[in-house]
């Protein structure tokens, strides 16, 4: 089982999940594809150690970005690395230039201390 925890980034329109689970198989049927709303295979990312990716959450058809961990990776290394990624998801969706100014490194801050809260609560 992965429990997903939900964040709401407040001044963005998307949503942010982060799950964390040795099987991302347990979220197949949950999220759908931005692109074509099909459902996501899970089991392509069994062997990644994270990975983020734009989804739809089925059940309430929020938009957002999607950060899953294998619970041996949420360490700050990778949490930077996935916070990044989600940062320029959220920034392509909004139409905004990914730079180094003061927005890029608040939202990169901002996801990853959502990570950190829910490595915290899985720890």
């Amino acid at each position: 089982m992965i429990n997903i925890y939900e964040f709401d980034p407040a001044i963005y329109t998307q949503k942010l999940w982060v799950c964390v689970g040795e099987n991302f198989d347990n979220l197949n049927g949950l999220f759908s594809d931005i692109d074509d709303e099909t459902d996501i295979d899970f089991g392509k990312f069994e062997n990644y150690e994270a990975v983020t990716i734009n989804a739809i959450k089925k059940e309430t058809k929020d938009f957002g970005v999607l950060i899953i961990f294998k619970p041996k990776y949420i360490d700050c290394k990778t949490i930077a690395h996935e916070a990044s990624h989600a940062a320029g998801y959220i920034f392509h969706h909004i139409g905004a230039d990914m730079d180094c100014g003061e927005p890029t490194a608040y939202l990169i801050g901002w996801v990853a201390d959502c990570c950190e809260k829910v490595k915290k609560n899985v720890s």
